[in-house]
Protein backbone atom coordinates (compact mmCIF):
# COMPACT_ATOMS: atom_id res chain seq x y z
CA UNK A 1 0.00 0.00 0.00
CA UNK A 2 2.93 2.35 0.54
CA UNK A 3 3.69 2.08 -3.18
CA UNK A 4 0.23 3.36 -4.11
CA UNK A 5 0.66 6.82 -5.60
CA UNK A 6 -2.80 8.06 -4.74
CA UNK A 7 -2.87 6.82 -1.14
CA UNK A 8 0.15 8.94 -0.32
CA UNK A 9 -0.76 11.85 -2.61
CA UNK A 10 -0.16 15.33 -1.22
CA UNK A 11 -2.92 17.38 -2.88
CA UNK A 12 -1.48 20.79 -1.95
CA UNK A 13 1.96 19.84 -3.21
CA UNK A 14 0.42 18.50 -6.40
CA UNK A 15 -1.61 21.66 -6.99
CA UNK A 16 1.15 24.03 -6.00
CA UNK A 17 4.41 22.30 -6.84
CA UNK A 18 6.33 25.64 -6.64
CA UNK A 19 4.83 26.57 -3.28
CA UNK A 20 2.80 29.68 -2.37
CA UNK A 21 5.50 32.12 -3.40
CA UNK A 22 3.68 33.17 -6.54
CA UNK A 23 0.78 35.57 -6.59
CA UNK A 24 -2.38 33.40 -6.40
CA UNK A 25 -4.37 36.02 -8.31
CA UNK A 26 -2.03 36.27 -11.26
CA UNK A 27 -3.13 34.65 -14.56
CA UNK A 28 0.00 32.51 -14.66
CA UNK A 29 -0.62 31.08 -11.18
CA UNK A 30 -4.26 30.37 -12.05
CA UNK A 31 -3.22 28.65 -15.28
CA UNK A 32 -0.65 26.52 -13.45
CA UNK A 33 -3.24 25.63 -10.81
CA UNK A 34 -5.73 24.66 -13.52
CA UNK A 35 -3.19 22.51 -15.34
CA UNK A 36 -2.08 20.79 -12.14
CA UNK A 37 -5.68 20.12 -11.12
CA UNK A 38 -6.51 18.69 -14.56
CA UNK A 39 -3.41 16.46 -14.41
CA UNK A 40 -4.37 15.12 -11.01
CA UNK A 41 -7.97 14.48 -12.11
CA UNK A 42 -6.82 12.68 -15.24
CA UNK A 43 -4.51 10.47 -13.19
CA UNK A 44 -7.32 9.71 -10.74
CA UNK A 45 -9.72 8.94 -13.59
CA UNK A 46 -7.20 6.63 -15.27
CA UNK A 47 -6.48 4.83 -12.01
CA UNK A 48 -10.21 4.49 -11.35
CA UNK A 49 -10.77 2.99 -14.82
CA UNK A 50 -7.96 0.50 -14.37
CA UNK A 51 -9.14 -0.57 -10.95
CA UNK A 52 -12.74 -0.80 -12.14
CA UNK A 53 -11.71 -3.04 -15.02
CA UNK A 54 -9.64 -5.18 -12.65
CA UNK A 55 -12.59 -5.42 -10.28
CA UNK A 56 -14.90 -6.56 -13.09
CA UNK A 57 -12.35 -9.14 -14.20
CA UNK A 58 -12.01 -10.42 -10.64
CA UNK A 59 -15.79 -10.54 -10.30
CA UNK A 60 -16.06 -12.55 -13.53
CA UNK A 61 -13.31 -14.90 -12.38
CA UNK A 62 -15.02 -15.27 -9.03
CA UNK A 63 -18.35 -16.13 -10.71
CA UNK A 64 -16.65 -18.68 -12.95
CA UNK A 65 -14.90 -20.26 -9.96
CA UNK A 66 -18.17 -20.37 -8.02
CA UNK A 67 -19.89 -22.09 -10.98
CA UNK A 68 -17.05 -24.61 -11.25
CA UNK A 69 -17.26 -25.28 -7.51
CA UNK A 70 -21.01 -25.78 -7.76
CA UNK A 71 -20.59 -28.18 -10.70
CA UNK A 72 -17.84 -30.05 -8.85
CA UNK A 73 -20.06 -30.31 -5.79
CA UNK A 74 -22.94 -31.63 -7.92
CA UNK A 75 -20.67 -34.20 -9.57
CA UNK A 76 -19.28 -35.25 -6.19
CA UNK A 77 -22.80 -35.71 -4.83
CA UNK A 78 -23.80 -37.75 -7.90
CA UNK A 79 -20.67 -39.89 -7.63
CA UNK A 80 -21.25 -40.44 -3.91
CA UNK A 81 -24.81 -41.55 -4.63
CA UNK A 82 -23.60 -43.91 -7.35
CA UNK A 83 -20.92 -45.34 -5.06
CA UNK A 84 -23.47 -45.90 -2.29
CA UNK A 85 -25.79 -47.62 -4.78
CA UNK A 86 -22.94 -49.79 -6.06
CA UNK A 87 -21.91 -50.65 -2.50
CA UNK A 88 -25.50 -51.67 -1.74
CA UNK A 89 -25.63 -53.84 -4.86
CA UNK A 90 -22.29 -55.42 -4.03
CA UNK A 91 -23.54 -56.20 -0.53
CA UNK A 92 -26.69 -57.79 -1.95
CA UNK A 93 -24.60 -59.75 -4.45
CA UNK A 94 -22.25 -60.93 -1.68
CA UNK A 95 -25.26 -62.03 0.35
CA UNK A 96 -26.64 -63.96 -2.65
CA UNK A 97 -23.24 -65.56 -3.29
CA UNK A 98 -22.96 -66.54 0.38
CA UNK A 99 -26.48 -68.01 0.31
CA UNK A 100 -25.77 -69.93 -2.89
CA UNK A 101 -22.47 -71.14 -1.45
CA UNK A 102 -24.28 -72.38 1.66
CA UNK A 103 -26.89 -74.11 -0.51
CA UNK A 104 -24.13 -75.70 -2.57
CA UNK A 105 -22.40 -76.91 0.57
CA UNK A 106 -25.64 -78.38 1.87
CA UNK A 107 -26.23 -80.08 -1.46
CA UNK A 108 -22.70 -81.47 -1.37
CA UNK A 109 -23.28 -82.81 2.12
CA UNK A 110 -26.59 -84.32 1.03
CA UNK A 111 -24.93 -85.87 -2.01
CA UNK A 112 -22.20 -87.31 0.19
CA UNK A 113 -24.82 -88.71 2.57
CA UNK A 114 -26.76 -90.18 -0.36
CA UNK A 115 -23.58 -91.70 -1.75
CA UNK A 116 -22.72 -93.26 1.62
CA UNK A 117 -26.27 -94.56 1.98
CA UNK A 118 -26.15 -95.98 -1.55
CA UNK A 119 -22.81 -97.67 -0.87
CA UNK A 120 -24.16 -99.12 2.38
CA UNK A 121 -27.31 -100.32 0.57
CA UNK A 122 -25.21 -101.95 -2.15
CA UNK A 123 -23.01 -103.59 0.48
CA UNK A 124 -26.10 -104.91 2.27
CA UNK A 125 -27.54 -106.18 -1.01
CA UNK A 126 -24.30 -107.91 -1.89
CA UNK A 127 -24.12 -109.46 1.57
CA UNK A 128 -27.75 -110.57 1.30
CA UNK A 129 -27.05 -112.06 -2.13
CA UNK A 130 -24.03 -113.94 -0.79
CA UNK A 131 -26.04 -115.25 2.15
CA UNK A 132 -28.82 -116.33 -0.21
CA UNK A 133 -26.40 -118.19 -2.49
CA UNK A 134 -24.75 -119.87 0.51
CA UNK A 135 -28.15 -120.89 1.85
CA UNK A 136 -29.20 -122.40 -1.49
CA UNK A 137 -25.89 -124.26 -1.97
CA UNK A 138 -26.16 -126.20 1.33
CA UNK A 139 -29.18 -128.39 0.31
CA UNK A 140 -27.41 -129.23 -2.94
CA UNK A 141 -24.37 -130.56 -1.06
CA UNK A 142 -26.59 -132.57 1.30
CA UNK A 143 -28.58 -133.97 -1.60
CA UNK A 144 -25.43 -135.08 -3.38
CA UNK A 145 -24.11 -136.71 -0.23
CA UNK A 146 -27.41 -138.57 0.36
CA UNK A 147 -27.80 -139.53 -3.31
CA UNK A 148 -31.02 -137.55 -3.65
CA UNK A 149 -31.93 -135.96 -6.97
CA UNK A 150 -30.74 -132.38 -7.10
CA UNK A 151 -33.58 -131.12 -9.24
CA UNK A 152 -35.27 -129.65 -6.21
CA UNK A 153 -31.95 -128.26 -5.09
CA UNK A 154 -31.39 -126.52 -8.43
CA UNK A 155 -34.73 -124.83 -8.01
CA UNK A 156 -33.64 -123.58 -4.59
CA UNK A 157 -30.24 -122.65 -5.97
CA UNK A 158 -31.82 -120.28 -8.50
CA UNK A 159 -34.47 -119.15 -6.11
CA UNK A 160 -32.38 -116.07 -5.34
CA UNK A 161 -33.32 -114.50 -8.66
CA UNK A 162 -36.95 -114.22 -7.58
CA UNK A 163 -36.20 -113.54 -3.95
CA UNK A 164 -38.56 -110.73 -2.72
CA UNK A 165 -35.79 -109.29 -0.57
CA UNK A 166 -33.40 -109.07 -3.51
CA UNK A 167 -36.16 -107.61 -5.73
CA UNK A 168 -36.92 -104.88 -3.20
CA UNK A 169 -33.23 -104.07 -2.87
CA UNK A 170 -32.80 -103.68 -6.63
CA UNK A 171 -35.80 -101.33 -6.72
CA UNK A 172 -34.21 -99.33 -3.93
CA UNK A 173 -31.02 -99.07 -5.97
CA UNK A 174 -32.94 -97.74 -8.96
CA UNK A 175 -34.75 -95.21 -6.77
CA UNK A 176 -31.44 -94.08 -5.25
CA UNK A 177 -29.94 -93.70 -8.71
CA UNK A 178 -32.88 -91.55 -9.82
CA UNK A 179 -32.63 -89.38 -6.72
CA UNK A 180 -28.88 -89.07 -7.26
CA UNK A 181 -29.41 -87.87 -10.85
CA UNK A 182 -32.01 -85.33 -9.69
CA UNK A 183 -29.60 -84.10 -7.04
CA UNK A 184 -26.82 -83.67 -9.64
CA UNK A 185 -29.22 -81.67 -11.84
CA UNK A 186 -30.11 -79.34 -8.95
CA UNK A 187 -26.46 -78.83 -8.08
CA UNK A 188 -25.65 -78.02 -11.72
CA UNK A 189 -28.41 -75.37 -11.78
CA UNK A 190 -27.18 -73.80 -8.55
CA UNK A 191 -23.57 -73.70 -9.76
CA UNK A 192 -24.65 -72.15 -13.09
CA UNK A 193 -26.67 -69.50 -11.28
CA UNK A 194 -23.74 -68.76 -8.94
CA UNK A 195 -21.32 -68.37 -11.87
CA UNK A 196 -23.76 -66.02 -13.67
CA UNK A 197 -24.07 -63.78 -10.60
CA UNK A 198 -20.31 -63.68 -10.05
CA UNK A 199 -19.47 -62.98 -13.70
CA UNK A 200 -22.17 -60.32 -14.20
CA UNK A 201 -20.90 -56.75 -13.35
CA UNK A 202 -23.12 -54.53 -11.08
CA UNK A 203 -23.79 -52.06 -13.93
CA UNK A 204 -25.16 -54.85 -16.13
CA UNK A 205 -27.51 -56.07 -13.37
CA UNK A 206 -29.11 -52.62 -13.08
Amino acid sequence: MNDDEFLSLDVIQALFPQGNAQDPFSPASFKNLLMNAEGILLKLQTAYKLRTLSLHELSADKSAIEEELEEASTRATCLRTQLEDMASRVSEQDAKVADLTAQLEREKQARTAEKEAREKSIALIQASARDSRSYNEVPDILSEDLGISNAHGKQKKWRGKNDPILYISVSSIQELQERFLELLTQISKIVSKLLNIISTPPSAQS
